[in-house]
């Protein structure tokens, strides 16, 4: 069976972890006391169906007139890709900040090439 009973031990660190909860004097306070469940739920399919009723499908009328096709501009009116939009230079995102004066790279190879106390 599913569900959590107390009297057969199901679900023992569930159980303890929620009459914990419950026995708290602010939930308590809110919610007044409460009881475990004595056995478990069961599934109704009736009651199921009556609260969520399926959509009824209808089918999709067809239209009798064939659906025009958009009309296609000519070759000649039409724009070349490459003079449509010119596209702007991107720049380097950090590109107007001064040069840094530490060399990531002299840096790198001078810790992984050296011994630890003499770089300390």
């Amino acid at each position: 069976s599913s569900g959590i009973n107390a009297e057969n031990g199901e679900y023992v660190n569930v159980t303890r972890w929620f009459t914990a909860i419950m026995n708290q004097d602010e939930v308590l306070r809110i919610l007044g006391p409460l009881n475990l469940c004595v056995k478990p739920a069961k599934f109704d399919a009736k009651l199921f169906q009556q609260n969520n009723p399926k959509p009824q499908k209808t089918a999709p009328k067809k239209d009798q007139s064939p659906k025009k096709a958009a009309p296609q501009p000519k070759k000649e009116e039409a724009i070349p890709a490459a003079e449509a939009a010119p596209k702007k230079e991107r720049k380097a995102p950090f590109s107007d900040l001064s040069k840094p004066i530490l060399s990531l790279d002299d840096f790198k190879s001078h810790y992984w090439n050296s011994e630890t106390p003499e770089f300390m």
